[in-house]
């Protein structure tokens, strides 16, 4: 754990429509919380995907930088500070925040993380590279991609984890059997049918689902979980099990620690990063960037 002094500005990028519109609705509160604290600041509202990384990219020197919002949005900033010495700080107003609770930070909770960002301690964490692209979280595809999908389109009035719960049994309903062969520094690991394979940086995705629950986003490694042969009942019943973080002890599911990690299907198959949809594919290719950002953390 390093210290740092806050720099004079502190830029905060803030996507509006994260959390369901809640990070615009805290927008007031957070900018009194910041003069209070005499934290000097420049918000940065986003208004298309992408933003929040040009944004970024656009800062002057390392002056620190706040995501406000969810994985999404620090998914974003992380493609412009990746292997940068600007810290970073989380300010966790998303759907998922599954970053912030792997480094301490309770969800919504944006008193606390500006706390945190005042008091300028900085770790160096990992970052999970999926197909060149940094992340936080990590990666997934299978029947967890396609949760993802049917969660971006769960009815409005359902917040966080409900949204993915959502996506869990609309995903299930739709479940086929996809055969992948998934290689993990160099060694096959896994040949045959596959309900889902995540490399993952943190222990949990989709607001809390702890897919990885020994995962460590500070050990230079990937936590890499196989999902084998599952039909929908046998997926419905493992549920509860994912759900407790309780579902390494299946037969059907494996735990492995890789620095790279690809994942060949025989059809193409969805995949997402950190929450967010990736280009549909049957080759991804994952790695781990140790030590790669400096986060302000509790």
């Amino acid at each position: 754990m390093e210290r740092v002094t806050l720099a004079r500005v502190l830029h905060v990028i803030v996507n509006p429509v994260a959390g369901r519109g809640l990070t615009l609705r805290a927008l007031p509160g957070l900018r009194a919380l910041l003069d209070a604290r005499g934290i000097e600041h420049r918000v940065l509202l986003t208004s298309a995907p992408g933003d929040a990384t040009r944004l970024a990219r656009a800062l002057p020197g390392v002056e620190p930088v706040a995501a406000v919002g969810g994985d999404g949005t620090l998914h974003e900033v992380l493609q412009a500070v990746s292997g940068a010495q600007r810290p970073v700080g989380v300010i966790p107003l998303g759907s998922g925040d599954d970053f912030a609770r792997a480094i301490g930070l309770k969800p919504l909770d944006y008193a606390a993380a500006v706390a945190v960002i005042e008091r300028g301690r900085t770790r160096r964490l990992d970052v999970a590279v999926v197909d060149g692209q940094p992340c936080a979280c990590g990666f997934g595809a299978g029947l967890d991609a396609q949760v993802t999908t049917e969660a971006l389109r769960a009815p409005r009035f359902l917040k966080g984890p409900g949204r993915y719960v959502w996506g869990i049994f609309k995903a299930i309903a739709g479940q086929r059997q996809s055969w992948a062969r998934v290689t993990a520094d160099g060694q096959v690991v896994h040949d045959g049918p596959t309900l889902l394979v995540a490399a993952m940086n943190t222990r949990s995705y989709g607001g809390g689902l702890r897919i990885a629950p020994q995962a460590d986003p500070g050990d230079g490694l990937l936590d890499l979980v196989i999902g084998g042969q599952f039909n929908r009942a046998g997926t419905l019943a493992i549920l509860p099990r994912l759900l407790a973080g309780a579902h390494l002890t299946h037969p059907q599911v494996r735990l492995l620690r890789a620095r790279e990690v690809r994942v060949q299907w025989r059809e193409p198959t969805p995949g997402q990063a950190d929450g967010e949809m990736l280009p549909l594919a049957i080759d991804y290719r994952v790695s781990i960037q140790p030590q790669a950002f400096s986060v302000y953390a509790p």
